[in-house]
């Protein structure tokens, strides 16, 4: 591949948001038999409860990306598993479960430039790094992975970062299957990518996550548990629409809190939680209702726009 397009400061990419685009999309994949590759951006939420708010695919010359959030993207998903070459991935046993959680399709094999980094003894596997070692120091920022996947249209910024993480993985593949070949390294590759796939078919999600499993190991009061549990709901919720205020604002610690001490007033949230004045002002009503059990909807909550 010429420099030119390993060093795009934003790589070609087009947006497919209607079914009919889904099905081009398709098709263009079917008949290019070569390697793809794939990422997508989540919702800040954790891998069981998060939304998948975009899919990111390129074929190393041009990127696609499909809004999740308008269209279904299980065609695509199906396309680029029914390829003759891996899709590629980077870290992908997570986005993997994602997919078959709220898509219901797993490849039969895939190639992951994380775990094939790791394997030739890489110190540091991550994409950026990985990208400047062996993709004549291209540089790939970072700054963006935590921003509002859900907001639409997407800032530029945002879709240049996303079509570069996907377009970037065919040409790493390239870098990296000769040396794992040089070394024989191959048969150790394929061996712990399908330990990654079989997590993947062995995932079921959890009726209650990490989290409240061991807050209710060390709290035993029922009523506090179901308190955590709606808090826990709540944020999830807002969360999946793109608000990062709630995300970022009230961690795990800050709801386990509320939820063992079950606050009556906002004087209360003030003076006895760790929660900034301008998120109980925001939100301390909603807090203290969902504390008490309240039938409370999400559909007023602030929506963080920022990229």
């Amino acid at each position: 591949m010429d420099q030119s397009r390993e060093k795009p400061t934003c790589p070609a990419f087009e947006i497919v948001s209607t079914p009919r685009e889904v099905a081009a999309l398709c098709g263009r994949i079917a008949a290019d038999r070569g390697a793809w590759g794939l990422d997508v951006e989540l919702t800040l939420t954790g891998v069981h409860d998060c939304r998948l708010a975009l899919v990111q695919v390129s074929d190393g010359i041009k990127a696609w990306l499909v809004d999740s959030l308008q269209v279904d993207p299980t065609q695509v998903f199906s396309a680029l598993f029914a390829n003759a070459e891996p899709v590629v991935l980077h870290d992908g046993r997570n986005d993997l479960i994602v997919v078959k959680r709220l898509c219901g399709v797993i490849p039969e094999v895939f190639f992951d430039t994380m775990i094939a980094a790791t394997l030739i003894g890489e110190a540091t596997p991550n994409l950026r790094d990985l990208a400047e070692r062996y993709l004549d120091n291209l540089h790939m920022g970072k700054q963006l992975a935590s921003s509002n996947w859900c907001r639409r249209p997407l800032a530029r910024s945002q879709a240049c970062y996303a079509a570069l993480d996907a377009f970037v993985l065919p040409a790493l593949r390239g870098r990296l299957l000769p040396v794992l070949r040089e070394r024989q390294l191959e048969t150790v590759l394929d061996e712990a990518q399908q330990r990654a796939l079989q997590a993947v078919h062995h995932y079921v999600r959890p009726a209650r996550n990490a989290f409240e499993r061991r807050f209710a190991k060390r709290c035993h009061d029922h009523e506090a548990q179901m308190r955590l549990q709606r808090l826990l709901a709540w944020r999830t919720a807002l969360g999946n629409e793109g608000n990062l205020e709630v995300i970022m604002g009230f961690g795990n610690r800050a709801l386990a809190d509320l939820a063992r001490r079950s606050p009556q007033s906002c004087e209360s949230l003030l003076r006895d939680h760790d929660i900034s004045p301008e998120l109980v002002r925001r939100y301390g009503e909603r807090l203290l209702a969902i504390v008490r059990g309240d039938s409370v909807t999400s559909d007023a909550a602030p929506v963080s726009s920022g990229s």
